[in-house]
């Protein structure tokens, strides 16, 4: 979550491991879940950029949909 101005990194590790008991299998089950997470909820709190018209026109294109039909 460094990404979002959270480093939880001088503690999450130690706190996984200890969670995990150190057993390697839950340890990378739980590092994979926890980075997935963070992952999505990077996605969802980041805007996206709007699209101008050349933009749009060629996602159009590429999608095989008409541009009028995106902005109507």
């Amino acid at each position: 979550m460094g990404a979002l101005g959270f480093d939880t990194s001088a503690y999450s590790f130690d706190y996984i491991t200890g969670w995990a008991k150190g057993d390697p299998k839950l340890l990378m089950a739980t590092a994979e879940r926890v980075l997935d997470t963070a992952h999505e909820t990077i996605e969802r709190l980041t805007p996206t950029p709007a699209l101008d018209g050349h933009q749009l026109s060629s996602l159009a294109d590429s999608s095989g949909i008409s541009y009028q039909g995106l902005v109507s």
